[in-house]
C-alpha cells in the first residue's frame, strides 16, 4: 500500500518507447525495488522514450501510423543500434523551466547517444509529424537525444529520491551499469494521456538486435 500521495503530473498524447534487454529482469527489479522502498507508484514498464505526448493525431491514426510507417523504418533499417550504459542518473524538473515539459523528480539509467542514434530519432518524428494534415508539419525537434530508462518518478516538492539513494540502488544492482552495450528488442506505441497509472500499450513489435557495436 502506497504510503505517499501518487505523483499527480498529467502526462500527454501517444509516445513512442524502445524495450532495452534486461539481465536477468534488473531493469524491472530496479523499479520495483524503488517503488517498494520509497512508496512510490512503479512505472509501468521499463522503456526509453523516443517520442513523447503526440496530440495532432487521433488514437486510430497514431496507431496506423506506427504500425505504416515506424515499423517499416527500422524494419528496413535493420533495428534500432544497440545502447551503451552512461551513468546513474537523479534530478528535478519544472514545467517550463529549462526547456522541462514536466513537473517531476526522477531516477534513471542514462545511456549514450550517437549520430546513428539522433537520426533515427530525427526518422521517427519525420513519421509521427512530417506532411501532417491538422499543421504540424515540421519534424524539427528541440536538442540533442537524451536517452534513458528511468527507475522511478516522483513529485518534485520533497521528493524521495536523491543521489544518495541513487548510488545506493545502482550499487545493488551492479548489472545496471555492468554491461558495455544493451541491445534494444522491441518498440511500443503507448497512450501516456493523464496519470501514470492511466498508460496504455496500444501496439508492440519485437525487434531483432541491430549487429554494430555501441
Amino acid at each position: 500500500m502506497l504510503l505517499r500521495e501518487p505523483y499527480q503530473f498529467i502526462f500527454k498524447g501517444y509516445s513512442i518507447w524502445l524495450e532495452v534487454e534486461q539481465q536477468n529482469g534488473d531493469l524491472d527489479n530496479a523499479i520495483q525495488c524503488a517503488a517498494s522502498e520509497k512508496s512510490l507508484f512503479p512505472i509501468p514498464d521499463a522503456h526509453c522514450t523516443v517520442l513523447y505526448g503526440a496530440t495532432h493525431l487521433s488514437e486510430r491514426e497514431a496507431m496506423q501510423c506506427f504500425r505504416d510507417k515506424v515499423v517499416p523504418l527500422l524494419e528496413r533499417r535493420g533495428g534500432w543500434p544497440s545502447l551503451k550504459p552512461k551513468c546513474s542518473n537523479s534530478g528535478v524538473a519544472f514545467d517550463g523551466v529549462d526547456g522541462e515539459e514536466m513537473d517531476m523528480s526522477w531516477m534513471e539509467l542514462s545511456f549514450h547517444s550517437s549520430e546513428a542514434h539522433e537520426a533515427m530519432v530525427d526518422s521517427v518524428y519525420s513519421c509521427f509529424y512530417g506532411g501532417s494534415k491538422r499543421g504540424c508539419v515540421t519534424t524539427e525537434r528541440i536538442g540533442p537525444w537524451l536517452p534513458h530508462v528511468s527507475i522511478a518518478y516522483d513529485s518534485p516538492e520533497d521528493t524521495v529520491l536523491d543521489e544518495v539513494y541513487t548510488a545506493e540502488l545502482f550499487d545493488r544492482i551492479p548489472s545496471l551499469l555492468s554491461k558495455s552495450c544493451r541491445d534494444v528488442v522491441g518498440i511500443s506505441l503507448w497512450r501516456t494521456e493523464g496519470k501514470l497509472w492511466d498508460w496504455e500499450c496500444l501496439d508492440r513489435v519485437s525487434l531483432l538486435p541491430e549487429k554494430k557495436a555501441c
